[in-house]
């Protein structure tokens, strides 16, 4: 069972005083906003990017916000400048990436199949990305969630380019090129040469990977306390993350 951060802040502000570079790696949605039934009814706050924006331009941090929402999603919720945005859980990171023909081709068939099924069960929403798509039902019955899910099931069952990636209470259908969040560090990690002190701060499975990835590092899971997670932290809300991260700049001072 992960311990809360702020029982063990003597120990984590130690590590932080000792690093000569800090990767905070932030997820977006339960983490830095409270998670709302339509992506699109989240409030970023004004104090919370207030905080992130004084610790983002501090010369020993690199802050990065990775999330399943688009690049420019977030970088319009966010609007910080010194913060890098990685969109598509973390394949989305610069230049505009392109997928194979053939995996768009059965994007397009999924998409169109899934919104036509689900049209009429209450409380479920498909979400159109361009590159992926997801099926949220934060708003349905248990009966109609699993309803949504056999639908999902029979229509991806002949699809050899897309994978299904689960997180809380959504279902996320992607190329097989977009890998997930615990990749996309990786890449990322090797690509440094200079050492650093890996923080990673995140609310759902999708995390998990990153969580396992970053053993050494502060790794921290958003929500209720326990639960099975790689995460060596927790803490409970996007309001305690705000309180880490004034903390953490207070540490950097």
């Amino acid at each position: 069972m992960p311990d809360h951060l702020f029982d063990k802040w003597n120990e984590i502000a130690g590590r932080v005083g000792r690093a000569k570079s800090v990767r905070l790696f932030l997820d977006f949605d339960g983490t830095l906003v409270a998670i709302r039934r339509s992506p699109e009814g989240v409030t970023f706050s004004r104090r919370m990017r207030q905080v992130l924006d004084r610790l983002s331009s501090h010369r020993r941090v690199t802050a990065v916000i990775v999330s399943g929402r688009r690049r420019g999603t977030l970088q319009r919720f966010v609007r910080l400048p010194p913060v890098q945005y990685w969109g598509l859980y973390g394949w989305e990171r610069g230049p505009v990436r392109r997928l194979p023909r053939a995996a768009v081709w059965e994007l397009s068939r999924v998409r169109a199949s899934l919104v036509a099924g689900l049209r009429d069960r209450p409380g479920v929403r498909v979400e159109d990305k361009g590159m992926s798509v997801s099926v949220h039902t934060r708003g349905a019955s248990r009966r109609t969630a699993r309803q949504a899910h056999d639908l999902l099931a029979r229509t991806l069952r002949d699809c050899s380019h897309l994978y299904v990636l689960p997180g809380s209470r959504v279902w996320e259908v992607l190329p097989r090129q977009i890998p997930g969040k615990g990749a996309a560090i990786r890449e990322a990690v090797q690509r440094l040469r200079s050492p650093f002190l890996p923080i990673y701060v995140g609310d759902d499975t999708t995390d998990e990977p990153a969580f396992e990835l970053l053993d050494r590092g502060i790794t921290v899971k958003v929500g209720a306390k326990g639960g099975d997670t790689h995460a060596r932290y927790w803490l409970a809300s996007p309001a305690e993350v705000r309180g880490f991260i004034e903390r953490l700049e207070g540490e950097l001072q």
